[in-house]
């Protein structure tokens, strides 16, 4: 017997806890290691490194005045705060070190690459690897691998990611009712 309508639950999605810790380690991998080879460049100066990075006075330190900026002024025609405080956090840990701020990004990719297994595996309720790994190596390019300022994409690439997510949620309460959740 089929069940019920509005019975649909997201701890019915398939996979057990253990398969789903170990398909998101193996995305998480994957994504790394695709990313992984830019850890070895430096900044981009022919691009906008400069301006984002090694010429910024607002990301030397993660301090009180640099977060209020970042929140409240538009940098280089940008509002982009989680982008100058992701660089805030970079350089307080490594200087103007490129290898700190491009592992940053390796972390941040791979990271976004598992969100997508977990927005994909919501949407059509499966596991879903293929689509992930697809998401994890469709964003390798010249601008997210190399240049330090891509970091807006995949800031913005993971708040959208968690956004649709809870969109699939709010999708579901609305098409199934309240024991949807």
């Amino acid at each position: 017997m089929g069940r019920p309508a509005g019975a649909a639950s997201s701890s019915r999605l398939p996979g057990t806890w253990i398969q789903l810790a170990l398909a998101s380690v193996a995305v998480f991998a994957v994504a790394y290691i695709i990313h992984q080879p830019s850890v070895r460049f430096g900044f981009l100066t022919s691009w906008d490194d400069p301006t984002y990075v090694t010429d910024n006075p607002w990301i030397r330190g993660l301090t009180a005045e640099n977060i209020k900026f970042a929140f409240t002024t538009p940098y280089f025609a940008n509002y982009l705060p989680l982008h100058l405080v992701s660089y805030m956090v970079d350089y307080s840990l490594w200087g103007l070190n490129p290898f700190g701020f491009h592992l940053q990004s390796v972390i941040l990719a791979a990271l976004n690459a598992v969100l997508a297994f977990f927005v994909v595996r919501r949407l059509i309720g499966s596991f879903a690897l293929g689509r992930s790994g697809v998401g994890a190596v469709g964003v390798v390019n010249l601008d997210h691998g190399t240049d330090r300022s891509g970091e807006e994409n995949r800031t913005a690439r993971a708040v959208e990611e968690l956004r649709a997510a809870r969109a699939i949620k709010e999708v579901k309460l609305v098409t199934l009712g309240p024991a949807a959740e």
